[in-house]
C-alpha cells in the first residue's frame, strides 16, 4: 500500500508489555535499550520491515496483580494494542505487607477483566516465571520471609499462580509460558 507520493505506508502493530518486574526488566538491566522489549522491538522491525512497531514496556517492578490492573486502563487500554504481553501474578504473595497479598481467586477475577476488557482485535501472549524464580526473587532473598514463604507455597506459592495463568491462557486460547518453556528448556 503506499500514500499519493508513492510512499510505502507500513502497518501499524502496537505490542503493550504489561506486568511487573519481569516485564519492567529494570532491576538487573538499568539501560533501558538492553531491556527485553526494547530488543523485542528492535527484532521485530529488522525482520518485518514492512510493518512499523511501537512497543511499550507497562511494567512495574513490585505490582501485585490488584496494583497493576488498577493502572489497566491507562497502561493498556489507552494504546489500543494488537497484541498485548501478559505477566503478572508474582508479587501476590507479600510477605511483609499482607494488605498486598492477592489470593487466587482474586487474581482469577482479575485475569477474567483483563480478558473482558481487551479489543476483540488484540492478542494475548501470556509470560510466566522462570524456574529461578525463587533464587533472584526479593522475597525469597530474604531471611525473615523464608519460613513464611515456605508455609505458604502450596496455597499461595508462585506455581500456583503459574498454574492459574497456565489455565487462563488455554481457556483463551493464546501463546502461553514463552519465557518459562525457554528456560525449563535449558535445564535438560
Amino acid at each position: 500500500m503506499a500514500d499519493s507520493n508513492n510512499n510505502v505506508l507500513k502497518r501499524k502493530i502496537t505490542i503493550v508489555g504489561f506486568g511487573n518486574s519481569i516485564t519492567e526488566a529494570k532491576t538487573q538491566m538499568p539501560d533501558e535499550n538492553k531491556r527485553w522489549l526494547k530488543i523485542l522491538d528492535r527484532k521485530l522491525s529488522n525482520i518485518y520491515p514492512n510493518y512499523s512497531f511501537t512497543v511499550i514496556n507497562s511494567g512495574i517492578g513490585g505490582n501485585s496483580a490488584r496494583e497493576a490492573m488498577a493502572r489497566f486502563d491507562k497502561d493498556v487500554l489507552m494504546y489500543n494494542p494488537n497484541y498485548v504481553l501478559l505477566e503478572l501474578g508474582g508479587n501476590n504473595n507479600d510477605p511483609g505487607r499482607p494488605e498486598r497479598r492477592v489470593l487466587p481467586n482474586e487474581f482469577m477475577d482479575h485475569l477474567s477483566h483483563f480478558k473482558d476488557s481487551l479489543p476483540e482485535k488484540t492478542k494475548v501472549i501470556v509470560i510466566t516465571f522462570p524456574p529461578v524464580f525463587y533464587d533472584l526473587h526479593t522475597y525469597w532473598q530474604n531471611p525473615l520471609y523464608k519460613e513464611y514463604l515456605y508455609e505458604t507455597e502450596e496455597e499461595l506459592g508462585i506455581e500456583k499462580y503459574v498454574n492459574i495463568t497456565r489455565r487462563f491462557a488455554k481457556k483463551m486460547d493464546t501463546l502461553f509460558s514463552i519465557c518459562r518453556k525457554s528456560y525449563l528448556s535449558l535445564e535438560k
